[in-house]
């Protein structure tokens, strides 16, 4: 549930990571761009925006990281829809699984974009494990790193085109 507001958010963090960070560049290179924003609400809002990029980062790296491990669904704990505006949303799901891990039985939980798994069925559980940390590991921060890192490269994309069409 702690990740459920952050999950509404991503959206519209990710549209004003594009458009705060290039006001604040433009900011430093004086380059004209097509809406007025105070610089100083750009200064605000931008370390919030680079630390959720961290985040995603480094839960992508872990999962990346991760070993895969075969698991069976044992139930389901919980489902989460998420909105993101009128039509559009994702839906997660939390499943307790036991799965085999290094010649022992584990059971945990796994949050995954897999819906709909009934008890028996096979699920692919990813373990970061290092120095004996043993960590399940979520495909939805994989997910949500691949859409930041895209924001990231239409950002650098339209601040070329902004600042080539300057000079």
């Amino acid at each position: 549930m702690k990740n459920k507001k952050k999950l509404l958010l991503l959206p519209f963090l990710t549209a004003g990571l594009l458009f705060l960070t290039m006001y604040c560049i433009s900011f430093f290179y004086d380059i004209k761009m097509p809406l007025a924003v105070s610089d100083y609400k750009i200064l605000f809002f931008l370390p919030i925006f680079v630390f959720l990029g961290i985040v995603y980062l480094v839960s992508g790296i872990r999962y990346k990281k991760s070993e895969k491990f075969r698991g069976r669904v044992i139930d389901s704990k919980e489902v989460e829809i998420v909105h993101f505006g009128r039509d559009g949303g994702e839906i997660y799901e939390t499943y307790y699984v036991s799965y085999a891990f290094r010649g022992k039985m584990l059971k945990g939980e796994v949050r995954t974009t897999e819906t709909g798994l009934r008890p028996g069925a096979k699920i692919d559980v990813y373990v970061y494990d290092p120095e004996g940390v043993h960590e399940i590991q979520s495909d939805i921060d994989w997910k949500h790193f691949k859409l930041y890192a895209m924001a990231g490269l239409v950002m650098v994309i339209m601040f070329l085109i902004f600042w080539l069409s300057e000079r």
